[in-house]
């Protein structure tokens, strides 16, 4: 049981990694308003949103 409990969790992981590198990519193909840049052309919220969707990965790692 304990077998199939780390596949699904290795599975579900890996999706999430996935999904979250997905949403980053096209919050940065999105273009920036110049009249709200704050850091490299991008405004505080979209870069809100991304530390949101990076950081939430990093929180998915095994624990035993």
């Amino acid at each position: 049981m304990k077998l199939n409990t780390e596949k699904l969790f290795n599975l579900f992981l890996v999706a999430a990694i996935f999904e979250g590198l997905i949403v980053a990519v096209f919050l940065f193909a999105i273009p920036g308003d110049p009249k709200n840049a704050f850091l490299f052309g991008y405004s505080k919220n979209r870069l809100l949103m991304l530390f949101a969707v990076t950081d939430e990965e990093g929180k998915n790692h095994y624990i035993a």
